[in-house]
């Protein structure tokens, strides 16, 4: 929602934008231990794919 919101303003006022978002929610079920969701090593794989894209996105 609030990148959606943010994108109404670029584009009102001619500015590009782009997200890259990240789901971090964990829905509990019976297989939750199997399914056990380390959010610290999941930003750090995301830091490994979100910099060089960022960085890309300068180049644009």
């Amino acid at each position: 929602m609030e990148g959606g919101a943010i994108a109404q303003v670029c584009l009102r006022n001619g500015v590009g934008f782009a997200a890259v978002k990240s789901v971090s929610d964990h829905l509990f079920s019976a297989r939750q231990a199997e399914e056990y969701f380390d959010f610290g090593q999941a930003l750090e794989a995301l830091g490994r794919v979100v910099l060089p894209l960022a960085r890309a996105l300068q180049e644009v």
